[in-house]
């Protein structure tokens, strides 16, 4: 009885903690000139780097472990329900917009010893996520491990993107797949 009180007691502290943090995070964007929504669930031992007018919409999840450094550039657009999860590096450039329920991580969980449940093997070694300015993830894209998006790519909805895409990629499906290249606007043609 004693063992669940002191869980229950821990468990209330570290939410308390995490939603003080989240609070403060949403004070800062005020002053900085980026806009949080409400419900942000934040774990934040590393650093964050958000740009001038970031918007992050309600209920996100942003979790930076210990010397891990996550970046969102200017003016990008995070969606309801993202979950950014970083290890080591995650960088989202300029102008990115992740549409809602998006899942963006640079490391999973290990899972290679069956005798031991996935829960206590840890996380992997993480490898860093970069993701093109003026790139879009379309709604529940999942982003994993070591991908890196060129600039003005778009993702289809649903899709899960395990490895890297260069600039003005269309990419989609489990796993994703190039599905074209959009040729970038070279300024000679007549308008």
């Amino acid at each position: 009885m004693i063992r669940s009180a002191k869980f229950y007691l821990r468990t209330s502290f570290n939410f308390f903690v995490l939603r003080f943090h989240s609070v403060l995070f949403r004070l800062k964007g005020l002053l900085s000139g980026y806009y949080i929504g409400p419900g942000l669930v934040l774990y934040a031992r590393g650093n964050i780097d958000i740009g001038a007018s970031v918007v992050i919409h309600s209920r996100a999840s942003i979790s930076v472990v210990e010397n891990a450094t996550l970046r969102i550039g200017a003016h990008s657009r995070i969606g309801s329900d993202a979950v950014i999860s970083c290890a080591s590096q995650v960088t989202l450039g300029d102008e990115v917009l992740v549409a809602a329920r998006c899942y963006i991580a640079d490391y999973s969980h290990e899972y290679r010893n069956p005798n031991l449940a996935v829960l206590r093997q840890g996380r992997s070694v993480p490898e860093p996520v970069f993701i093109g300015s003026g790139t879009w993830l379309g709604i529940n894209v999942c982003v994993l491990p070591g991908v890196t998006l060129g600039k003005n790519c778009v993702v289809a909805a649903g899709s899960v993107v395990t490895k890297s895409f260069p600039d003005h990629s269309v990419i989609g499906g489990v796993p994703a797949r190039l599905l074209k290249s959009l040729a970038p606007d070279t300024g000679n043609e007549a308008r």
